[in-house]
């Protein structure tokens, strides 16, 4: 708008000397002396030349102004398209964890769900059914460990975790409503009442604080925290 007004400004300027050098032009031919008329001539150019200069440097300035308008529009497409390419990659990891850790969950509970049918089968006593229970309980984790799955399970959240807290464009809120949508309604009340987690544990911990399993179980107990502190997600009393 400065600009603008300037620009009238001048033309008027320019308009004036313009017509104050037709008479000069005039007299020259006429009664005023030569040297005096070439004078005020000279100066009028010089006032022309000045004002040329001055409108040349305030186009340029207006350029300039314009071409980093357009480069900073420029920048900021970039990064609207970085942050949704992030976007897009975030929620794809979020999504495969999530459903990782869903099913995880979902095959330890059908373990333990078995575990416990045959233990009442052997609780129950009775030949031959309690010895072919136990025969089949012993296969449930044959070619696992007991807190395998609970394992991947609440690690595949922390994974979550450290995913989001590694992203450049950072939107923790919304990246953690959606991996709360990916995961089941099962994953959010095992963070909050431990059921699995719990049973796992009281294996483990029978063996002794000495033990491996004692601190296994510990581990897991305190990726449970963790993970329950990055959801938001509060323990049962």
């Amino acid at each position: 708008m400065k600009f603008e007004k300037l620009e009238i400004i001048l033309s008027v300027i320019g308009g004036f000397c313009l017509l104050s050098a037709i008479p000069l032009v005039i007299c020259m031919n006429h009664t005023t002396p030569r040297g005096d008329s070439a004078n005020w001539l000279q100066a009028i150019v010089a006032i022309l030349t000045l004002l040329g200069v001055i409108y040349a440097a305030i186009k340029a300035s207006d350029a300039a102004k314009s071409t980093e308008s357009i480069a900073h529009k420029a920048n900021e497409i970039s990064e609207n398209s970085l942050m949704l390419t992030e976007r897009s990659y975030v929620v794809n990891i979020l999504g495969y964890l999530g459903q990782q850790a869903n099913d995880s969950l979902s095959r330890q509970t059908i373990a333990t769900r078995r575990w416990a049918e045959y233990q009442d089968i052997i609780s129950a006593g009775g030949f031959p059914s309690a010895s072919n229970a136990k025969t089949e309980q012993d296969k449930i984790f044959i070619n696992t460990t007991k807190d395998k799955n609970i394992s991947i399970f609440v690690t595949s959240i922390l994974k979550c975790h450290h995913v989001i807290d590694s992203c450049k464009y950072k939107d923790s809120e919304y990246y953690k409503n959606i991996l709360r949508s990916y995961l089941d309604t099962d994953a959010i009340i095992e963070l909050r009442d431990e059921t699995q987690l719990q049973w796992v544990c009281k294996n483990y911990k029978h063996h002794g604080t000495a033990s491996d399993f004692y601190q296994l179980a510990s581990d897991l107990e305190k990726n449970y925290q963790d993970a329950r502190a990055f959801l938001e997600i509060k323990k049962s009393s």
